[in-house]
């Protein structure tokens, strides 16, 4: 089992190695004729739909211009060839109807289960475990043009990643690991800090001439068709809500719009509404198997809210999935390193400590997490009967002792009473008259009338007397 983990892990960091060094600076791979140069027949062709696209202008325009948004680009083949200069966007760009195809790729931040996989860890051991994976696309053109599905590839490499990992493991090692062991499978991913420095590249690049172009037409139909056009461009968002604007693709300068009245130019402008309220959401109840090996289903309470609405609409693809996935393995991870009795009775400082790691998580997607509570805690039934069997022999033992302290303690006090009345015979007989005030006062039908040991000392002495000289009989 370990030979074959061992041996699959490198096989795939080689294919890793061998794939990145077959891929050219485009980010595709070179085929055996690719470095041939089109043909005349492929000139011909684009000459045509050159004449084509001018002798319809500009009614052509509607099938060359293409938009991206910001998060997006687009890959274009003409006549089947990857078009040099990479990937496209965000913003306009152009293809030729007859000869060009393209496919977006959005490059936002995705999130998916990975299902349980039945592992047999390093000391035999069957564990069913599963994981929560989050990935982006780092290169459009590779992800387009080196594989047939890349969420489908991703996916089926996530589940057999996660059982060669853990099948190097203890069962130990799983359930107080947890963080390296994530460590190691996201080793496996490309480096999430590529993600940043492509939007910067595509985003730094200004609007070109057509978008210039686009925009004062639009703006020549606003005016050409007021007041009816305000219709279409005045926009409101409440209070509590932002928009984030799209022209032509690319954000808006400025950052997100609102709240109140804002404009857009319908032709060439999208936004998308973010509400910055707070929002509550139930993580489902997590079997979690605690430090010292005990079972237990924990369920949580989670309170977020957007604290940058353009990071939350253009880095990830929906941030409200993606921060419940999130909750879901921090709490299991947070609590698998806890004994049963930190998970009761530290409940405020598992709180903070889930708080912190998932404002941290979850800040690259604009995301703010307020507060996290731990709801409830359920025991299996078999344990609490344990637990409760436990608590009611130590209560009885707690009244064992009592009573014994108490026993003792009025010993103690009958001792002291004991010497002081045999210090005054009169005390006695006091005593005596208050026992029988105390029992006449039941209206009891029986007295029990005590007789002092003095009254029959003279019967006592008499007959040692009579033992001492028999022959007085």
């Amino acid at each position: 089992m370990d030979h074959r983990a061992t041996t699959t892990i490198e096989e795939i960091q080689d294919l890793e190695q061998m794939t990145g060094d077959l891929t050219d600076k485009n980010g595709s791979r070179p085929a055996a004729g690719g470095a041939e140069e089109p043909g005349a027949c492929a000139f011909f062709l684009t000459l045509i739909s050159f004449v084509l696209i001018v002798m319809t202008f500009p009614f052509s325009l509607f099938l060359c211009v293409k938009v991206v948004q910001e998060y997006e680009r687009a890959v274009i083949f003409r006549l089947g060839r990857l078009l040099r200069g990479g990937a496209k966007g965000p913003g306009i760009f152009f293809i030729i109807p007859c000869i060009d195809t393209y496919c977006k790729v959005d490059l936002r931040t995705v999130s998916f289960d990975v299902p349980p996989q039945e592992i047999l860890s390093k000391d035999s051991v069957t564990v069913a475990v599963d994981a929560v994976v989050y990935y982006r696309i780092s290169n459009a053109t590779i992800a387009v043009s080196n594989v047939e599905d890349y969420g489908h590839s991703t996916r089926l490499l996530a589940a057999t990643t996660l059982r060669n990992v853990l099948g190097t493991r203890s069962l130990s090692e799983v359930l107080t690991e947890r963080e390296s062991i994530s460590h190691v499978m996201q080793s496996f991913f490309p480096d999430p800090r590529f993600f940043w420095q492509v939007i910067a590249a595509g985003g730094a690049e200004e609007p070109g001439a057509c978008a210039f172009f686009l925009t004062l037409i639009s703006f020549v139909l606003i005016v050409m068709t007021f007041p009816f056009s305000l219709f279409l461009c005045v926009k409101v968002v409440q209070e509590y809500e932002r928009a984030v604007i799209f022209r032509l693709g690319r954000l808006l300068r400025g950052g997100a719009k609102g709240p109140g009245i804002f404009f857009i130019i319908p032709c060439i402008d999208t936004y998308c509404k973010v509400d910055l309220r707070t929002v509550s959401f139930d993580v489902p109840p997590q079997e979690i198997l605690s430090k010292d090996s005990v079972t237990v289903a924990v369920d949580a309470v989670v309170y977020y809210r957007i604290s940058n609405a353009t990071i939350a609409v253009s880095n990830v693809e929906d941030y409200g999935h993606s921060t419940r996935l999130l909750a879901a393995t921090t709490l299991r991870n947070v609590l698998g390193t806890r004994s049963l009795s930190e998970v009761l009775t530290e409940r405020e400082s598992i709180s903070h400590v889930m708080q912190s790691s998932l404002d941290e998580g979850t800040d690259p997607w604009g995301v703010k997490v307020e507060r996290v509570e731990i709801k409830d805690v359920r025991l299996p039934v078999q344990l609490q009967r344990a637990m409760a069997a436990e608590a009611e022999a130590a209560r009885e033992a707690r009244a064992k002792v009592i009573a014994a302290e108490g026993e003792q303690r009025a010993s103690r006090a009958l001792k002291e009473a004991s010497e002081v009345i045999s210090g005054s015979p009169a005390a006695l007989q006091l005593r005596y008259l208050q026992t029988l005030n105390s029992i006449a006062a039941e209206k009891n039908s029986t007295i029990v009338f005590p007789i002092p040991m003095e009254f029959f000392q003279v019967f006592m002495k008499s007959q040692e007397n009579g033992e001492s000289n028999p022959e007085t009989r």
